[in-house]
């Protein structure tokens, strides 16, 4: 297990789609780049297997424009008012059409191949049809090729354990390969952290723990890595919900809503009109919360109904599912649904956390001097049109940031240290495996810090995480790749630990976050952000700030 050092301006801890518009708007800036990715560039991150819809504003109606997408700021399915910056949705709304324009120019086919026209709709909660449709199938490979093109390096396989910091500012991080064991060094003037959402701490609707709607392997370094540095985080007690296809691991309801696919339940109503105004139409967390009402009032099975779509909208349904969703139809067809005859049964997936972690500001900067991040691990949404664009913002950011910072002061007791933690389990620990840790810490988290909370459960998760924390500690390692999943799983129960301290804080019921003991939304007290810190020791400090500060 050699000790592997490099030097470069601004690295880029994971490969995703943010992570490639990080890396390649700072190389455009002149800035030497590494990315390093936990898997392979080339298909790794939210859009692996795909992509069939890009939310972007093209100044094509006088809807299409950044001051009309402000205007309705408010009413935006993922703005969470009061919660969302509005200086970092301005940026968003500034900067889409060009990096769009960008993504273009390199070959992502937003064009219809027939047309030569951009195909829109209006998803969940969309005032106006901003969504564009398109054969993104190979989205990934197209960014990792033009990454290669552009002359940044990446380091494939190595997930990144820890930031190393100097006089209160990132100075570079350290990872391991999982293939070699080495451990790598790598020093930067800049560090962007675009390590994706956090999943794996809930039971999935499949089954499986590795068969989940985002990538599994997302499971919260960046916001771990980042808060143990100092950095502030925010948003952590707010989960996505969705809804999938029974028995499917992955979501596809924006293609179907998208295309005015409707929802019914056992007794073939349209379920969501008892929710909201706009029925289909409403926000996506609010369909998922509706669904799990239907399926706890007794009403399940609820089903994606297109019977009564045309020939052609169907069509392009399966168009958008071959781009993203590949295996659904296979899998459909094994179950002897036809889309266009047959309603298809939909459940509530697991919770995962997007748009919550890294608290940035309007130049994608933390609360850590150059250390920049985008995409899923912080407080900003939009799927990944706000990765691509917020990304895009980091990247050129930190390059700046590098051409002016000073030198690279390391301090080898931090690295040893990191080094000595990463490893640990390889030789000691005991015979606990990191799947029943997992398996226990899913248990825990849907009980106490579900669909439905409260103080109760949640003081009770906290007195359990403390036992887990303890457990992750014993758990062994018997390869690299095992090494790998062991500081996952530590770094799931960390995270857990951090959301279940900011939902209990925030005294209040808002979007996905419910709780049972404060079931109304109160402004007056809670709109603004759940900010954690690091106090004295490790201890976790929570505390209410308003969201313009």
């Amino acid at each position: 297990m050699a000790i592997q050092e490099s030097v470069t301006d601004v690295l880029v801890i994971g490969g995703g789609t943010a992570g490639c518009l990080a890396a390649v708007s700072a190389r455009q800036q002149g800035a030497q780049v590494v990315v390093a990715e936990k898997a392979s560039v080339s298909r790794s991150g939210a859009m692996s297997s795909g992509l069939d819809h890009y939310p972007a504003i093209l100044g094509l109606a006088d809807w299409d424009t950044p001051e009309a997408f402000l205007n309705t700021f408010d009413t935006h399915p993922t703005a969470r008012p009061g919660l969302t910056s509005p200086r970092l949705m301005e940026v968003y709304a500034r900067e889409v059409k060009g990096v769009f324009d960008y993504m273009e120019s390199i070959g992502v086919p937003f064009k219809d191949a027939k047309t030569g026209q951009y195909v829109r709709s209006a998803g969940p909660g969309w005032a106006h049809p901003y969504l564009v449709h398109f054969e993104g199938a190979r989205i990934k490979p197209i960014l990792a090729e033009n990454l290669s093109r552009a002359g940044v390096k990446m380091f494939n396989h190595i997930p990144i354990q820890g930031l190393l910091t100097h006089d209160h500012r990132v100075v570079g991080a350290a990872g391991f390969n999982v293939r070699t064991g080495d451990f790598h060094v790598i020093k930067a003037r800049a560090v962007v952290i675009t390590t994706g959402a956090v999943t794996r701490l809930y039971p999935p609707a499949s089954g499986l723990p590795f068969l989940t709607a985002t990538p599994p392997y997302n499971t919260g370094e960046g916001h771990v890595m980042a808060f143990e540095a100092g950095v502030a985080l925010t948003n952590m007690e707010f989960p996505v919900g969705s809804v999938v296809p029974r028995g499917f691991a992955v979501p596809c309801i924006t293609n179907f809503l998208g295309h005015d696919a409707h929802l019914t339940n056992a007794r073939d109503e349209r379920y969501m009109f008892r929710y909201h105004p706009s029925g289909e139409g409403a926000p996506r967390g609010l369909v998922a919360m509706a669904t799990f009402k239907e399926y706890s009032a007794g009403r399940g099975p609820c089903n994606v109904d297109c019977r009564h779509l045309p020939e052609e909208t169907i069509a392009r349904i399966k168009l958008g599912l071959l781009n993203e969703k590949a295996l659904l139809l296979e899998y459909l067809a094994g179950q002897g649904i036809d889309i266009a005859r047959d309603p298809i049964p939909f459940v509530v997936r697991e919770f995962d956390y997007l748009a919550s972690g890294i608290l940035i500001d309007e130049r994608c900067q933390s609360t850590l001097e150059g250390l920049f991040a985008a995409g899923d691990c912080v407080n900003f949404g939009l799927g990944a049109s706000g990765a691509c664009t917020l990304g895009y913002v980091a990247g050129r950011e930190a390059a700046r940031h590098a051409r002016v910072a000073n030198g690279l002061d390391i301090d080898r007791q931090q690295i040893a240290d990191l080094r000595e933690k990463t490893f640990s389990a390889m030789s000691g620990g005991g015979d606990l495996r990191y799947s029943e840790l997992e398996t226990e810490l899913r248990r825990l988290m849907y009980e106490h810090v579900g669909w439905l909370r409260d103080a109760s459960g949640m003081s009770q998760a906290l007195r359990q995480l403390d036992d887990l924390k303890d457990n992750a500690r014993k758990l062994r390692a018997r390869n690299f790749h095992e090494l790998m999943r062991v500081n996952e799983a530590a770094h799931l129960v960390d995270v857990a630990q951090m959301i279940t301290i900011a939902a209990l804080e925030r005294k209040e019921s808002r979007a996905v976050h419910q709780r049972a003991d404060f079931p109304q939304k109160d402004d007056l007290n809670w709109r603004g952000l759940v900010v954690l810190t690091k106090g004295p020791k490790g201890k976790i400090s929570a505390a209410i700030r308003p969201v313009t500060s």
